[in-house]
């Protein structure tokens, strides 16, 4: 990882270049995902439209700490075009992070950069 991805993260985490969140592509989040251990549980739906998936949930044999389902899970979000994406993004992140345990919130990011290749 080089410094200018690593800047990049850091100043989108602190709202500086917080645009530049909606470009990490969901492609990027799973291959980062996979890449660290995580594998695919169970998919998502949108409330109230059960054919359309919100949210892609990993699990990892060793992630700590729960999300708000009470689950040690991190949750991609598959639509770019959903109103909260950014939002979404930096939950993924974070959970990411906190969840897998030995990297900070910023790497993460870098590592979602460098998959998309942004």
């Amino acid at each position: 990882m080089d410094y200018e991805t690593l800047r990049r993260s850091v100043r989108a985490l602190a709202g500086i270049d917080r645009d530049i969140l909606g470009l990490v592509a969901p492609v990027a989040m799973r291959r980062v995902c996979l890449d660290r251990g995580w594998s695919l549980d169970y998919t998502r739906p949108f409330p109230g439209e059960p054919d359309r998936v919100a949210f892609e949930v990993y699990d990892h044999p060793t992630a700590m700490g729960q999300n708000h389902y009470g689950v040690p899970s991190v949750m991609v979000p598959v639509d770019p075009t959903a109103g909260d994406y950014v939002a979404r993004v930096v939950d993924w992140v974070e959970a990411m992070a906190s969840r897998h345990g030995d990297v900070a919130p910023a790497e993460v990011l870098a590592e979602a950069f460098e998959a998309g290749r942004l």
